[in-house]
């Protein structure tokens, strides 16, 4: 995966949206390794298919994980669809079946 500045990550992400992504300033978490590794995040905008994510690194991340928004709520699954040191975006998994249909 290739890493990339943010404004030309930002400038490409925008020209490939299908939907109209919300501003926001969220606390979620990020759940993978069975649900033993956790990391805080920061959700900076987010559609009915994907989010951008930010944290203070992005080490240690995979590809894929689960994304939990509220407390109680279910865990989304998510595919990381590009990065840069401190920020994601991710597809949300149950969307990406009918994106591609």
């Amino acid at each position: 995966m290739e890493l990339r500045t943010e404004p030309e990550a930002d400038r490409r992400a925008s020209n490939r949206r299908r939907e109209h992504r919300y501003r926001c300033f969220k606390t979620a978490r990020i759940h993978f390794n069975a649900g033993f590794t956790v990391f805080d995040c920061t959700v900076r905008n987010i559609s009915n298919s994907g989010a951008m994510l930010e944290m203070e690194t992005l080490l240690g991340i995979p590809k894929k994980f689960e994304l939990i928004l509220e407390y109680g709520e279910s865990p989304r699954p998510c595919e990381v669809r590009w990065r840069t040191d401190k920020r994601m975006g991710v597809l949300f998994a149950e969307t990406a079946g009918a994106l591609a249909a």
